[in-house]
């Protein structure tokens, strides 16, 4: 439920000027359709939009394919600029703003994630941010990842995320970590390391 309707109507009126006829910005977030035309509206609402409701729906609109390469930089400003002493609802806007960048984001945008990734100010919000990261070279996250397993934030989706990447180097920290106290941690750290263990080059024994 949105409590003040008016940014809402407002991107909607918007929406209605291009031939896109919803009654709610979550009406569009729910549709199967494609919406390119709509991405030019939906990054311009960023800019005035104070319902962090109705934001958070543009935000996840713009978690789209069609997005790509375009909302990247609109997204990343708007993610830095919540800070880290916000309200509860502003943090899950900005967990929801770093969930679309996973989407969204490309190789040109390394520098930005990295830098996001490292702060460790911005909490959980960065979680699906370093998930993200798994989809780049793994030369070039690698030493982030490793060492963002010391980051109980997020260490779990850097374990994940090196996982991806397969990056070798991970492997002496990953196995520090095989005795976590949680479950879900352990587990996963058991599939990175047997799925590294797997593409590690094998070990020539003296003749």
């Amino acid at each position: 439920m949105i409590n003040d309707p008016s940014d809402d109507q407002k991107i909607v009126e918007n929406l209605s000027k291009i031939g896109i006829k919803v009654h709610s910005i979550y009406d569009l977030v729910n549709t199967t359709k494609s919406y390119p035309e709509a991405i030019p509206v939906l990054l311009d609402g960023l800019s005035w939009i104070k319902n962090n409701k109705v934001k958070e729906g543009v935000v996840r609109a713009l978690s789209v394919p069609e997005a790509k390469g375009v909302a990247n930089q609109k997204l990343i400003a708007e993610f830095e600029a919540i800070p880290s002493n916000s309200t509860t609802q502003e943090q899950m806007l900005k967990w929801t703003i770093g969930s679309a960048l996973a989407v969204v984001a490309n190789r040109d945008n390394r520098d930005d994630l990295v830098r996001i990734a490292m702060c460790r100010r911005h909490g959980r919000s960065r979680e699906m941010i370093v998930l993200a990261l798994g989809n780049l070279p793994e030369s070039s996250v690698g030493k982030v990842l490793t060492a963002l397993l010391t980051d109980e934030d997020v260490a779990l989706q850097a374990v994940i995320a090196i996982r991806k990447t397969g990056y070798l180097d991970a492997l002496p920290t990953l196995y520090s970590m095989r005795m976590h106290s949680k479950p879900l941690m352990r587990k996963e750290v058991e599939r990175a390391i047997k799925k590294l263990s797997n593409t590690a080059p094998p070990v020539l024994e003296n003749p």
